[in-house]
């Protein structure tokens, strides 16, 4: 598993939040406060992002799907969790239902899409190299 940096706030059902390209897990910062008191709100950083493992190899969001699961078997091993995703974030929570559904008691996924045409690939693509 890639090395992924989290933190891991409140008590009650767990609460996964996934962020969005270029971000890292501080854009859920009022979020967490808002939701801590009632839940165990787990944020972290995608890989790549923030303070979680870079690399240079290649990787796809099912490999970031992966990832999650795997985080979510280690810090949430008895107990389905709710994963809130946000563009890219919502990308991977599609993903992660796909592939790891018996992790998942729900599923928010926001300002995102399933699918990008070439032309929104070329711009995905030159956003990231920059």
């Amino acid at each position: 598993m890639t090395s992924l940096h989290y933190v891991r706030e409140g008590s009650g059902p767990v609460v996964f939040l996934s962020h969005a390209l270029g971000s890292h897990l501080g854009m859920w910062d009022e979020v967490a406060a808002n939701l801590k008191n009632r839940f165990t709100v787990i944020r972290y950083d995608h890989r790549g992002h923030g303070n979680s493992e870079k690399s240079h190899a290649a990787f796809s969001i099912d490999d970031m799907a992966d990832d999650a699961a795997s985080l979510i078997r280690t810090l949430s091993p008895n107990e389905k969790v709710s994963f809130v995703g946000l563009s890219m974030g919502g990308m991977v929570a599609q993903s992660l239902a796909a592939r790891h559904s018996q992790l998942l008691s729900s599923l928010v996924i926001a300002n995102s899409t399933e699918y990008y045409d070439d032309n929104a690939r070329k711009n995905w693509i030159a956003r990231i190299e920059s």
